[in-house]
């Protein structure tokens, strides 16, 4: 009889162990990372595009600083000093 109340209740914790792996599986995932993911995923892609692409860089820059002006230096002193 000892025997057979230590069978059932090993079964019934078996059962029990199961139903629990049953409804963890049919669970939907939970997602992880979210915008906090996709914002860094941005970010890393924003560098490596202005480290590889002089345009993308020039491009910033101009945006943040303003287009560079180009401007032609001529000398007031002569070669011979005369």
């Amino acid at each position: 009889m000892t025997s057979d109340k230590k069978v059932q209740k090993e079964m019934r914790k078996a059962a029990e162990s199961m139903q629990e792996a049953s409804e963890r599986l049919r669970s939907k995932p939970k997602r992880k990372g979210g915008i906090g993911r996709l914002l860094l995923i941005a970010i890393v892609g924003a560098v490596i595009a202005l480290a590889v692409s002089e345009g993308a860089r020039k491009a910033v820059l101009d945006a943040l600083f303003g287009a560079e002006e180009e401007f032609e230096y001529t000398s007031t002193t002569s070669i011979n000093g005369s």
